[in-house]
């Protein structure tokens, strides 16, 4: 994932290419959960320098913004997952320039709502803390409204009838199923 003729070939891909990175990502933050000593700093710097300074000039950002903005903002949630759990120290610069690129892509293409983007509360809570106010307030909106579309989708159950193969003489029964 750091050599820059892999990713100019990889960035010949559309979505699926793009999301392949973004896996990428979360796979190295699985690691670093169940074996911390297989990941270090430097990996993670790394990735920020590559992926989100674009330290071989290969157009990154704006690969993923045509093809699949989606994966950008996972591995930018990721990133700063793995800082608020403090298994990578990044700088401060770092952590602003994720939580900028992050919240903009957020607030530009709306959120993807994957587990890292719109499931962890403590996360949202904490990127948007290294944000100005304005920024940290169009991205709680953002995801807001994207959450509460979801729970409204969630909480509609769907009346279903049952099938019998003999309904000579029995009743008809309906069951309501939720999720």
């Amino acid at each position: 994932i750091f050599n820059p003729a892999y990713i100019k070939e990889k960035m010949k891909g559309e979505a699926g290419a793009a999301n392949t990175f973004a896996e990428i990502v979360q796979n190295t933050y699985g690691w670093n959960v169940m074996k911390p000593q297989a990941v270090d700093k430097e990996m993670w710097n790394e990735i920020y320098d590559v992926y989100v300074k674009d330290k071989f000039n290969l157009g990154v950002q704006d690969y993923f913004e045509k093809q699949n903005p989606a994966a950008l903002e996972e591995m930018t949630a990721v990133m700063m997952e793995t800082i608020r759990k403090g298994m990578w120290q990044a700088s401060g610069q770092q952590i602003a320039d994720i939580a900028k690129l992050h919240t903009d892509l957020v607030n530009k293409y709306k959120p993807s709502c994957s587990g890292f983007v719109c499931d962890n509360a403590k996360l949202r809570q904490f990127i948007a803390s290294k944000t100005d106010a304005q920024t940290a307030s169009r991205y709680k909106e953002n995801i807001s409204q994207i959450r509460e579309v979801a729970a409204s989708k969630e909480q509609k159950g769907m009346v279903m009838k049952k099938e019998e193969m003999n309904t000579v003489g029995t009743e008809q029964q309906t069951n309501t199923v939720s999720n």
